[in-house]
């Protein structure tokens, strides 16, 4: 079954800085052998964790999820998830945009 890249994006009310991404991916592809998630604002500042040195997160293909501590306040965001062969180049992507907005709804 060919590859179809998906991914799903989540907050908690009781932790609005972390954000869940989850990988609902379908098919294989024996060449990926990497994943990583850019995460860009509007204002097109990269969203990271604290201590990363990179503009993009690595997601380690083991784990179908990954809770990430990258958020101050409501932000609409834009997710690019890159699934990477060997050499680091881009087999497959899957790009969208999300509204993380936990913070301002516990404040309603």
């Amino acid at each position: 079954m060919a590859f179809v890249p998906s991914i799903s994006v989540s907050q908690l009310a009781a932790t609005p800085q972390n954000v869940t991404f989850t990988d609902n991916s379908t098919g294989a592809d024996a060449a990926i052998v990497s994943r990583k998630l850019t995460i860009q604002t509007a204002a097109s500042t990269y969203l990271v964790p604290s201590g990363t040195s990179t503009n993009y997160i690595s997601w380690a293909l083991a784990n179908t999820s990954i809770t990430v501590d990258i958020l101050t306040e409501d932000q609409c965001v834009n997710v690019l998830c890159e699934w990477l062969d060997i050499n680091g180049a881009t087999l497959y992507t899957y790009e969208n945009q999300y509204p993380l907005a936990e913070y301002n709804k516990q404040f309603l």
